[in-house]
């Protein structure tokens, strides 16, 4: 078990730029924290895992892993500055899964959803609903969080790296061709509750706050029936509740 205990080490100045999206496309990595998400990870197969870093050598017992994984003993101070949620456990780095670009001009496949959310959590929040109702594609426009910053994989419990993700352009740049096979979740849209969905379908959902841009213009509006009154839904629970309709068509 190799000890770390300076701010100017490699390792350590890698690790903490993983806070921050240049960081984690720079290294092609990703920190996982949590007592059911870091044990989750170390038991799959499907991603290649870089190191386990603890800030005590007997919470290596607490944990079952391939002996050939490199285990660092970071001093309390330096790994309590990248334990960014403070959940005192083990942290696991592993290699960041490969996005490719969006091709909006391909036909949907199943249930795709076209996010744009800037909230990290809000964003590992709605992968979170998109891995549970089998979301076959998860497009993030340039407006959302980097998939991979620490809050956004602890708050969707892993579901943004195993979610099937592809990064599109910013909404501004979403031509006519682009949304013509979007259905837009929209206040002035169809009742969801009585519209009719397809098998494949692409579903765009507005930023947080700001909903759906005026002019675009998109397959077909669908609007959630909510209490007179009330302005909107949030964001992540329009989405859930969008998927959920979608789901429980077909």
């Amino acid at each position: 078990m190799k000890r770390i205990d300076s701010r100017v080490n490699p390792l350590y100045r890698a690790w903490k730029s993983l806070l921050a999206s240049s960081g984690i496309k720079e290294e092609g990595a990703v920190i996982l924290s949590g007592r059911k998400l870091v044990p989750e990870f170390l038991a799959s197969n499907d991603m290649r895992l870089r190191h386990l870093i603890v800030s005590d050598p007997a919470d290596v017992e607490k944990l079952v892993f391939k002996s050939n994984l490199d285990v660092i003993w970071l001093k309390k101070d330096l790994f309590d500055e990248i334990d960014e949620a403070g959940t005192h456990f083990p942290l696991l780095v592993v290699d960041a899964p490969p996005v490719r670009r969006a091709n909006l001009y391909e036909a949907p496949k199943g249930l795709e959803v076209v996010l744009s959310f800037s909230n990290p959590l809000n964003l590992g929040a709605a992968l979170r609903s998109a891995e549970a109702f089998g979301v076959t594609q998860a497009i993030l426009l340039k407006e959302c969080a980097n998939p991979f910053l620490p809050k956004v994989v602890r708050s969707s419990s892993g579901s943004s790296l195993r979610v099937p993700i592809t990064y599109g352009p910013t909404i501004k740049d979403l031509t006519l061709e682009d949304t013509k096979t979007m259905h837009a979740l929209d206040l002035s849209g169809e009742d969801l509750s009585k519209a009719r969905l397809d098998k494949n379908i692409r579903l765009f959902i507005g930023e947080e706050g700001r909903g759906v841009p005026e002019g675009m213009q998109f397959a077909k509006r669908l609007s959630i029936p909510i209490k007179p009154g009330m302005d909107s839904l949030n964001a992540v629970a329009a989405t859930s509740i969008a998927l959920y309709a979608y789901r429980s068509q077909q």
